[in-house]
């Protein structure tokens, strides 16, 4: 998660980690799970993109204890992602990465640069870092999103297996305002071309592998961020292999 120093940033490690174990279990007390007989046929989903179930090994809890605890969301995200895309590294090099930049991407502790984690327009920053390339929506030097634009940009990435990591609001996702960030690894779509359901690895979540979130809530969730998403250029090893 990245906040500004002054919010919340006097807060003790065990204030955070209880909040952390709260809005866990409010986020699995709403998750809803509907089956596909129960919806109308105009409604059951006919498109998945994405492979959750091959990259849910790949995905990691955050943790909810230590300096950075509460702010690593999006370093975790890109470490998982980049693990899943074949590229060795740590969270400690991604961090030194995003800090060593100008201007700094992450910040932490006594040297935060104003930050507590990542800048909203930072993500991705590993990705370019570590040699997959990154594509970047809204694209640079823009002013405006749009939200079919997004999910369509957003299904072109799934499709051609890129790793893709969306800025989210955690209000409409757990209940509780405040900066997210979580790896997209797979997304269904009804007949009439909705986003039906999002499938991530959540690094907040502790075993958030493979999450399904209801694609109007993660919607209301990446709005707040102006659908802003970062995704590699290059495509997951296995993808070539499925296609063939």
């Amino acid at each position: 998660m990245y906040r500004e120093v002054d919010d919340g940033a006097d807060r003790s490690q065990q204030d955070r980690a209880a909040e952390q174990a709260r809005l866990r279990e409010v986020m699995r007390e709403e998750r809803e799970n509907i089956s596909e007989g129960d919806k109308p046929d105009d409604l059951k989903t006919i498109e998945h993109v994405g492979e959750p179930e091959k990259l849910a090994e790949y995905g990691t809890y955050q943790g909810d204890e230590g300096e950075t605890a509460g702010y690593d969301c999006v370093v975790v995200a890109q470490q998982n992602a980049l693990d899943g895309l074949g590229v060795e590294t740590t969270t400690e090099e991604i961090r030194q990465i995003g800090e060593n930049m100008d201007p700094p991407a992450y910040g932490r502790g006594e040297n935060n640069y104003g930050l507590n984690g990542t800048t909203p327009d930072g993500v991705g920053y590993a990705f370019e870092a570590k040699g997959v390339g990154r594509i970047d929506y809204p694209p640079e030097n823009s002013d405006t999103s749009d939200c079919t634009e997004a999910i369509n940009h957003l299904r072109n990435e799934l499709s051609e297996g890129h790793a893709v990591i969306a800025v989210v609001d955690t209000e409409p996702l757990w209940g509780q305002p405040g900066g997210h960030a979580v790896w997209v690894t797979g997304a269904d779509f009804n007949s009439d071309g909705r986003l039906e359901t999002v499938k991530v690895n959540d690094p907040g979540v502790e075993n958030g592998q493979n999450i399904s979130y209801e694609g109007n809530k993660f919607i209301e969730a990446w709005e707040s961020y102006d659908y802003r998403m970062s995704s590699s250029q290059e495509s997951f090893p296995f993808w070539g292999e499925q296609e063939k």
